[in-house]
């Protein structure tokens, strides 16, 4: 609750057979804030267990009550592949590689370390101590959540899990795993839950 306070929209939750819908119109909020309010509902969700996806989407059926009421505006505001970036901070941060992400997966985030050449143990091992010497400069609790770093199909692999971290130090945590590689050397590109 306390992550989304401050100027939320109303929101409705709906209960699905196979998924809970949530509802908020943004069409009535300037675009440079659209984006904050959907990263804050997002975090909310971070500390909820279980949660397989997160879909963010603007197209579905309105009443047509409703569909007078969505501007066209609205509309053309499309979530596409760059917004995740945006929503999570991931274009913010001074990287030495481009880095990207292609979705969510609830508290559990995937990195696709691609490297210019075919990466072996010596890669995992300096991604390990990088994320092991690095100062996510957390508050009031110093875990990070589990993270597993292995190798497969010539990529390095960063399975990270959020579950009882605290919601404040989310995004200080996947920034940080990116914000630790900096100076491993030989990385082409990062990608966050690749193919989701």
């Amino acid at each position: 609750k306390s992550t989304l306070e401050g100027g939320m929209p109303p929101i409705s939750v709906d209960i699905m057979p196979d998924f809970v819908r949530i509802i908020t119109f943004l069409h009535n909020e300037p675009k440079e804030k659209r984006f904050d309010i959907l990263a804050r509902l997002t975090q909310a969700l971070n500390g909820i267990p279980g949660i397989k996806r997160v879909v963010i989407s603007s197209n579905f059926n309105l009443s047509p009550e409703d569909e007078d009421e969505f501007t066209d505006d609205y509309d053309d505001y499309e979530y596409d592949d760059e917004s995740w970036d945006q929503i999570l901070g991931i274009d913010k941060l001074s990287l030495n590689f481009p880095a990207h992400v292609d979705g969510i997966e609830g508290e559990c985030f995937d990195y696709s370390v691609y490297f210019t050449e075919t990466p072996g143990n010596e890669q995992v091992e300096l991604i390990q101590n990088a994320i092991h010497d690095y100062d996510f400069k957390l508050t009031g609790d110093d875990y990070i959540g589990y993270v597993s770093v292995g190798c497969k199909a010539g990529i390095v692999t960063i399975y990270l899990d959020l579950g009882n971290t605290v919601p404040e130090n989310e995004n200080k945590i996947i920034h940080g795993i990116l914000l630790a590689m900096n100076d491993v050397p030989g990385i082409e590109k990062v990608i966050l839950n690749e193919g989701y």
